[in-house]
């Protein structure tokens, strides 16, 4: 499908990261459909140009949006589908039995759907019979706060169809956005999930009073895992160094605007997953990603021992405090 030919890109998902992608979009010049669940949310949309729930502070063409609060509907007039939904809540939002074998297939989530055990793109060819060569992967490093508000970002497109790729990728280049591409699809998709497992654990790091010094060598220790399960999973001369790797992996361990590290760090200080989950105002994907990972790691054995402490302290109850303490010993 050339540039050219993409005439209706449809949206699902209504959060900070979509709401960010239709600005984007819409800036660009192009029209968009959205696809809302809620009536009401549209009509508020509708009426203040911004997202009430999310970046709030951010301005919409909406005179570039068209909304639909039908699904089947929203599809059929879309031939590009972009989702940027929390992996957990995918399939309550999208229904498989509906048609999707003409459409090209955007991916910007960031998590593993834990129904299946599988990546969006997983689940798009082994479930869903779809062509690989429809399948893009949108990865970061790439916060929404920031693309919203015009920041320097590197976004990579990764497909198994270079064109497929090139095509979307130039919806969204803009003078602060530089595109890249990759056809490393599941190493994308895969180091997006670590990345926010890792965040967690470094969030409870910080909440538990630990030092930049130990936050190095534990983020040292996140990438020497991460490399070694993409590896395991798919072995590629991937550039480990690069921007949807390693790149997406700091930002998302350091940044103010990283969930996924605030998740973290409230369950450092208050010692309660629980707790820390009832003060999150967005969905952190590490932590349902902790669990995936737990499962698909049984397949490939590797040495994750970073990852497999957040999942003991996030599921199996293990202080957070006791197990640090046992992390500081194999981290010698």
């Amino acid at each position: 499908m050339a540039k050219s030919t993409i005439k209706h890109i449809g949206v699902i998902g209504t959060g900070s990261w979509a709401t960010a992608l239709v600005k984007v979009l819409t800036e660009n010049e192009y029209t968009i459909n959205w696809y809302f669940h809620k009536p009401t949310t549209v009509n508020k949309i509708k009426q203040s140009k911004c997202n009430p729930k999310y970046l709030s502070d951010i301005t919409l063409r909406t005179e570039k949006i068209n909304f639909y609060t039908q699904l089947d509907e929203f599809i059929c007039r879309s031939d590009v589908l972009l989702f940027a939904i929390p992996s957990a809540f995918f399939l309550k939002v999208f229904s498989s039995s509906i048609c999707l074998k003409e459409k090209i297939l955007v991916s910007a989530v960031k998590g593993i759907l834990p129904e299946y055990n599988q990546t969006v793109s997983e689940y798009f060819v082994k479930t869903l019979n779809i062509s690989e060569k429809n399948i893009v992967i949108i990865s970061g490093p790439s916060h929404a706060e920031e693309v919203a508000n015009k920041k320097e970002t590197y976004l990579t497109f990764s497909s198994r169809h270079n064109v497929t790729a090139q095509n979307i990728g130039q919806l969204f280049q803009t003078d602060y956005i530089h595109i890249h591409f990759s056809d490393d699809v599941k190493g994308a998709e895969y180091a997006a999930v670590l990345k926010n497992v890792f965040a967690i654990g470094i969030g409870i790091a910080y909440g538990l009073g630990y030092g930049d010094n130990f936050i190095a060598i534990l983020l040292s220790r996140a990438a020497k895992e991460m490399h070694a399960f993409l590896q395991a999973l798919h072995l590629s001369e991937r550039d480990f160094l690069s921007a949807s790797y390693l790149g997406d992996l700091v930002v998302t361990a350091y940044s103010k605007h990283s969930r996924n590290r605030r998740l973290g760090y409230y369950i450092g200080q208050y010692g309660d997953v629980e707790k820390a989950l009832s003060k999150m105002k967005m969905v952190a994907e590490g932590y349902y990603n902790a669990k995936s990972i737990h499962l698909k790691n049984k397949e490939l054995s590797v040495s994750l021992k970073f990852a497999e402490k957040v999942f003991l302290i996030l599921f199996h109850a293990k202080s957070p405090e006791q197990t640090f303490m046992e992390i500081e010993k194999f981290l010698n």
